[in-house]
């Protein structure tokens, strides 16, 4: 398979091997031929800074549905990167292809997260990313767990949830109990350590 090689990366290797060849007669002039380079150095980094992504997804290369999907996005379009456009393409598809029970499903979970906090919102952020770095064997046990309780009736679930909340209190309690108790035992041993100097 051919790789493809951007704009940028060809000015980069163009720039290095400048770099290379140039390197003795740097050397050999001095102090005006550092100047040079570091200015040429600067020149192109600023260019290829700004240098448009040359694999960027142009707006009109979308199709009308995408377009649709994507309409929030056409003023600045061509200002985010290959990545973003590409991951925004492939939300747009994902959309497109769900049926009207899914759509409304992921539209309630959308504005559900909408109504959280931010505090909320970076929690839930937090437990992806810890669910993301699990093996996958341990993820897919926790997807057979949340379907298997999403499959129960709402009476059962809300029993669970008690339970788990009542479990969940009672392990804090425990918890704050052992600090209590460690907190107790330094405050008594630092005044047998007073008594006994």
């Amino acid at each position: 398979m051919m790789r493809k090689i951007t704009v940028k990366q060809v000015l980069i290797k163009s720039l290095t091997r400048t770099l290379y060849q140039t390197q003795y007669k740097v050397m050999m002039r001095g102090k005006l031929m550092t100047k040079f380079i570091l200015t040429l150095i600067l020149t192109l980094s600023f260019t290829l800074l700004y240098l448009p992504n040359a694999n960027a997804i142009k707006w009109q290369a979308l199709n009308n549905a995408e377009q649709t999907v994507l309409a929030q996005f056409s003023s600045q379009w061509s200002q985010l990167d290959n990545a973003k456009q590409i991951k925004l393409q492939k939300g747009a598809n994902r959309w497109l292809n769900m049926d009207d029970q899914r759509r409304s499903k992921v539209l309630a979970k959308f504005n559900a997260w909408q109504k959280m906090s931010s505090a909320q919102q970076q929690k839930l952020k937090s437990d992806f990313n810890v669910f993301k770095n699990m093996p996958v064997n341990q993820q897919q046990k926790l997807r057979r767990t949340h379907q298997n309780f999403q499959k129960m009736s709402l009476e059962k679930q809300r029993q669970l949830k008690a339970k788990f909340k009542q479990q969940q209190r009672k392990k804090q309690i425990q918890k704050n109990r052992t600090k209590l108790r460690a907190k107790q035992r330094n405050k008594t041993r630092q005044s047998a350590k007073k008594r006994s100097h």
